[in-house]
């Protein structure tokens, strides 16, 4: 039995106060011996030994009834069947089972998941015919009745899935269960290993459900339980997130970025096993770090207009992490949008988007500034604006939100501002000594150096004209520290702004070396929004609207990774990877996220062999006011 409130046991000593006052009572009468009296003594012998023992146990009584509020004080807990033994039977036990990916980490030889459904099973064998218990996965979000809850490790919304786990949504099911039902008790019990991408602790979300928890019963109690997590644990997981096909003049390339995560901070190499239409490689790459991204290149030997692969890694503490899916499909038109007033400066930009021989499938549109309203930019893989800003930003902002990419080149000479970035009033350089750029960001991003290690040569540009950038995020500056390039994500997209413009009287950009890679390379960012979409995350249930899927390999591609057949394209499915970051939720934080809905929080401990833990200064309250009822009784006179 521990406590809550342990420094509240300070008091104990109080419970000798009864004592104390009766030895002091006693001192305040001095015995003096009389002749007479100790006849009526003698004879009444028997009596005065039975009242020494009804006053003896009047002073145990005050005793234990002291002991027993300074035991409520300190709020005692107590696990395993002592917990469970002094609660009533509620209504109705709604498990939320944590059935994500991370859950399948072994402890001892047996997974999270499966140590959670052991013991939520055997605890909720006492209340079997008693309380309806419901079961919430976390995958599904169907509420089941457990009828018999030894069979709850052999149902399929118990088994292995390869998802995340939306905490939040679950217990909103939960909450529209008991609205529903409406039992006039529930208990919430919630088994999970606390990961804290699944439980999102900062999210606005916990305000809004903790009031519907409190108002949907009265007497609602939650109860946490949280499966131990070894420390440390060797675990490595892997996903695609991202595959491009590319065309060179040997036939197709395949590019292939793996997302690796990792719990050890060892430097060591890790093992890579590639399959591609049936085809293996076995390569090794270095892992210096917890996190890494890494890409790969391999030729497409078959020449298949559309096929599929996996990376597998070696094994681990976790096994549905292991291994990567991607897929390749015919390559779509992507196009491009080159919206300007000025047709000088649309020219330019027009011939720096133009496609190399080799992709076939881009295509650059000019379009007038004073047409743009009636575009659809969705069509479009990348949009470049120069000159004048549009007066409703709506339609671009609806573009970039969906995961679109909008460049702008200047605001046609105008101060002017789009989606929180700033274009200043024009300032003129020096005739002798233009503005120059000397600082950018080039380890990743469109101003990422090439793999063979050179830069886009920024620091060679003259820029004549500029429009001072406030906003956003610079990842380009000026030698006096002013920003040449920012840019801001929006949703899934991202806005990008130059500070000049590719007029000849503004900058040299018009000479292409800066220009074309940095076009290219934006063509390349916004083309993955439309090149990508046949590679979703488990459980985002983004293929509800297909009419026909059939498995590659993988078996229900709601809670499975694998590669599916949609409606005659390939489709691959991986697994979330946050689920790779092992970030736990702190018990105090998680305790915090109910504020006023009752919680009970006990910790599966797989060393001792402790289980559930339940308060029960309850009881002891109760026992109090028995030992006073008692003690009442006991100090009545007797009867003549």
């Amino acid at each position: 039995m521990t406590f809550l409130e342990p420094l509240m046991l300070i008091g104990l000593p109080l419970a000798l106060l009864p004592i104390i006052i009766h030895l002091l009572n006693k001192l305040r009468h001095r015995s003096v011996k009389w002749a007479a009296m100790m006849f009526l003594l003698s004879a009444n012998k028997t009596a005065t030994r039975q009242a020494k023992i009804r006053q003896w146990l009047i002073l145990l009584m005050r005793v234990f009834a002291v002991a027993a509020l300074v035991f409520v004080i300190s709020r005692p807990i107590a696990g395993g069947w002592l917990g469970w033994a002094f609660q009533g039977a509620p209504d109705a036990i709604i498990v939320v089972l944590d059935r994500s990916l991370s859950m399948e980490a072994k402890l001892n030889g047996k997974s999270k998941r499966e140590a959670a459904i052991e013991l939520v099973a055997n605890s909720a064998r006492a209340y079997q015919g008693k309380s309806h218990i419901i079961l919430i996965d976390s995958a599904l979000r169907i509420p089941q009745e457990l009828t018999d809850v030894g069979l709850l490790s052999r149902l399929s919304f118990s088994s292995v899935t390869d998802t995340s786990a939306d905490i939040i949504s679950t217990l909103e099911s939960a909450i529209d269960w008991i609205q529903r039902n409406k039992p006039g008790s529930v208990e919430i019990w919630i088994a999970s290993d606390f990961q804290k991408s699944n439980w999102a602790p900062d999210s606005e979300r916990w305000k809004e459900l903790v009031p519907r928890l409190s108002a949907v019963v009265g007497n609602l109690r939650v109860r946490l339980l949280r499966i131990a997590n070894p420390q440390p644990f060797d675990d490595v997981g892997i996903v695609v997130s991202e595959v491009i096909v590319k065309k060179s003049a040997s036939g197709k390339v395949l590019e292939i970025e793996m997302q690796i995560e990792r719990t050890s901070i060892e430097e060591k190499n890790l093992p890579i096993n590639l399959l591609v239409d049936g085809d293996q490689q076995y390569f090794e790459i270095p892992c210096l770090g917890q996190s890494m991204r890494y890409r790969h290149r391999i030729a497409l030997e078959k020449n298949l207009d559309s096929g599929w692969g996996k990376v597998e890694i070696p094994a681990d503490a976790n096994l549905r992490n292991n291994v990567g899916y991607f897929v390749y499909n015919p390559l779509p038109v992507l196009k491009v949008a080159v919206v300007s007033s000025n047709t000088i400066g649309g020219k330019i930009l027009t011939l720096a988007t133009a496609p190399l021989k080799t992709d076939t499938n881009r295509v650059a549109e000019s379009i007038l500034r004073e047409k743009a309203d009636s575009v659809n930019f969705m069509d479009y893989a990348l949009v470049i604006w120069q000159g004048l800003l549009p007066d409703n930003s709506a339609k671009l902002r609806d573009y970039i939100e969906a995961g679109g990419l909008v460049v702008v080149f200047g605001s046609g000479g105008k101060s002017a501002s789009l989606e929180g970035i700033r274009l200043g009033n024009i300032e003129d350089a020096d005739n002798e000594k233009p503005f120059k750029i000397n600082n950018w960001y080039e380890k990743d991003g469109i101003l990422a150096r090439t793999e063979e290690g050179f830069s886009i040569p920024l620091n060679e540009l003259f820029v004549y004209k500029r429009q001072p950038l406030s906003g956003g995020n610079a990842i380009a500056y000026f030698e006096d520290g002013s920003a040449f390039i920012t840019r801001r994500i929006i949703g899934r997209g991202q806005l990008v702004v130059c500070a000049t413009t590719v007029e000849p009287d503004w900058s040299s950009l018009r000479d292409g070396t800066v220009l074309v890679p940095l076009i290219q390379r934006l063509f390349d960012a916004g083309a993955r929004r439309i090149t990508q979409s046949d590679m979703i995350v488990c459980g985002e249930n983004s293929l509800n609207g297909a009419t026909q899927i059939r498995p590659v390999e993988g078996n229900d591609y709601r809670i499975n990774a694998g590669v599916y057949r949609v409606d005659g394209q390939l489709v691959a499915v991986n697994h979330p990877p946050d689920e790779d970051i092992f970030e736990i939720v702190d018990e105090t934080v998680a305790r915090k996220l109910f504020t006023s809905v009752p919680v009970a929080y006990f910790e599966e401990k797989t060393a001792d062999g402790q289980g559930f833990q339940s308060e029960i200064w309850r009881t002891f309250l109760i026992a109090m006011v028995m030992f006073l009822i008692i003690e009442s009784i006991l100090v009545l006179p007797p009867k003549s």
